[in-house]
């Protein structure tokens, strides 16, 4: 599996940062492929969803949904909190016009349900699971995918623990440093 990391930098308009510094989707994930994608927030995942789309179409869609048919888009398409997406291509699996991707269903339930396992819940912002039979392959990437974003969650955390610390050190200047990378 191919890993890129993305910082959601604001929802409307839909801008990103990912991890070289580039400021838009670039190679796999901009193209139609197999793809898992996490979104996190501070410590938190707080949805995994998978796509065959271009990942750039898939967020626009359903960040620009308004309920009409009966689809809202993200639930956390209004947070104000720093998001972090990170999106995994998924290696030879065909992506077929017309039909949906089951593999990459399947390795967003299984890490989905890993995370209701380990982490006691489901993702908060998680509104629906696909579920199909799964076999070790899946089973092996989800598990690889959640490791990762745990790294990434711990990573944020003592990011986060590091600012509180600063903030009381340097007082209120120390906020408007710039971002981190998390």
């Amino acid at each position: 599996m191919t890993h890129f990391k993305y910082q959601i930098e604001s929802i409307e308009p839909l801008c990103v940062l990912g991890s070289a510094g580039e400021k838009k989707f670039l190679g796999p994930v901009a193209k139609h492929s197999s793809k898992v994608y996490v979104v996190s927030s501070g410590k938190r995942i707080i949805y995994v969803g998978s796509s065959k789309q271009p990942i750039r179409s898939r967020l626009y869609g359903a960040i620009k949904a308004t309920g009409q048919n009966g689809y809202s888009g993200y639930p956390w398409k209004k947070s104000k909190e720093a998001l972090n997406l990170d999106v995994w291509i998924l290696p030879d699996v065909a992506v077929v016009k017309g039909k949906r991707c089951l593999t990459a269903e399947t390795v967003e339930a299984e890490i989905v349900f890993l995370i209701r396992l380990k982490d006691g819940n489901w993702p908060p912002h998680q509104t629906e699971i696909h579920f199909h039979s799964s076999n070790a392959k899946h089973r092996k990437w989800a598990l690889e995918i959640y490791k990762e974003i745990q790294k990434r969650v711990e990573r944020t955390q003592l990011q986060i623990h590091n600012r509180r610390v600063a903030v009381e050190r340097e007082g209120a200047g120390a906020l408007d440093q710039n971002r981190n990378w998390i």
